[in-house]
């Protein structure tokens, strides 16, 4: 009898230790399962704030709009906001571009202006008799073209009117400058190659209707138009392609790398190939795309929905959104 208590005793105390560590240990479990639910709050409050306010690459540079609002902005693209506004224009801007620390643009007023990046106006081209619809410069040069159905070139030092190049029968809605080279391109659905001293070197005939845009390096143009499509030109006047996916007019062409970019009225922009294909489809404006600007990996766009916006190649990503525009934007240039 004895024995069987001292074994029952020995069987209870073994239960109640085998209790207590039971107890013990969940008690230990509830700490952590509240420890861990704090910090699992904290993560949340944290991936909350990563999500609306997410950390982003620096890209770096500048750009500069052009809009229906008579003004030009100047963003600072990192931080996306506007560093200053250029103001001068009695009429709409249709136009900018960027080169030798310098900003062009041109309006309706029928002027060019010449700006430094502070928003000091340093000089206003007169001389077209109808608005300015294109700019751009390079070399010490601004090329400028319009409704006036003419092309001018002004040395950027003084403003003085080197020539005046015409050829087109309609209004002149596109110039670009490079190398030794100058293309313009027009409603009459032509686009033109000029040399720096107002020579004629080519005519493209192709487009089915308006040329409304145009780009040119050094061995090649692009052209754009109201027929819908993009066209791929060697500089003897040959058209090596013709980029067909747009549903709308295209207002805007661009060249990054060995890519053409376009921008349209369909509201998207397109990245195509050197070899006619289409390689991306960028959707983001709520409205149609009319300008575009690239430098380096940095690629501008602006649109009828009052947004700038930042994109790389890297990724064909939207980047940053910049607003401040109280109307459309007609133009976009990368600063210098």
């Amino acid at each position: 009898m004895d024995d069987t208590v001292a074994v029952l005793k020995e069987e209870v105390a073994r239960l109640v230790e085998e209790v207590r560590k039971l107890t013990q240990l969940r008690e230990e479990d509830i700490l952590r399962i509240s420890a861990l639910e704090k910090s699992l709050e904290n993560l949340k409050g944290v991936v909350a704030d990563v999500v609306e306010h997410p950390v982003r690459d620096p890209i770096g540079g500048m750009v500069v709009s052009a809009s229906e609002d008579k003004s030009l902005r100047v963003w600072d693209v990192d931080s996306g906001e506007c560093v200053c506004v250029l103001e001068g224009h009695s009429d709409p801007v249709y136009c900018v571009d960027s080169a030798d620390d310098i900003i062009v643009s041109g309006s309706l007023d029928k002027t060019v202006r010449v700006w430094n990046s502070s928003g000091a106006c340093l000089q206003v081209l007169e001389g077209h008799t109808d608005a300015v619809y294109s700019v751009d410069s390079a070399h010490g040069l601004i090329v400028s073209g319009g409704r006036d159905n003419t092309v001018r070139i002004w040395r950027a030092e003084d403003g003085a009117c080197t020539h005046v190049l015409e050829g087109h029968t309609d209004f002149v809605n596109c110039v670009a400058i490079a190398d030794d080279m100058i293309a313009s391109g027009s409603d009459d659905r032509s686009v033109r190659l000029w040399g720096l001293d107002g020579s004629s070197k080519a005519v493209m005939e192709g487009h089915t209707s308006y040329v409304s845009c145009l780009t040119l390096r050094a061995d090649v143009v692009a052209s754009g138009g109201y027929d819908d499509a993009v066209r791929v030109w060697a500089l003897d006047g040959a058209c090596q392609h013709i980029l067909e996916g747009h549903t709308s007019y295209v207002y805007c062409v661009a060249l990054a790398e060995d890519n053409v970019l376009s921008g349209s009225g369909d509201k998207t922009i397109r990245v195509w190939g050197l070899d006619g294909t289409c390689r991306q489809i960028l959707e983001s404006h709520e409205c149609w795309v009319r300008g575009l600007a690239v430098r380096g990996s940095l690629v501008a766009s602006g649109s009828g929905d009052k947004t700038v916006k930042i994109w790389t190649t890297h990724n064909w990503q939207v980047e940053r959104t910049l607003e401040g525009h109280t109307d459309v934007i007609h133009a976009v240039a990368c600063l210098a």
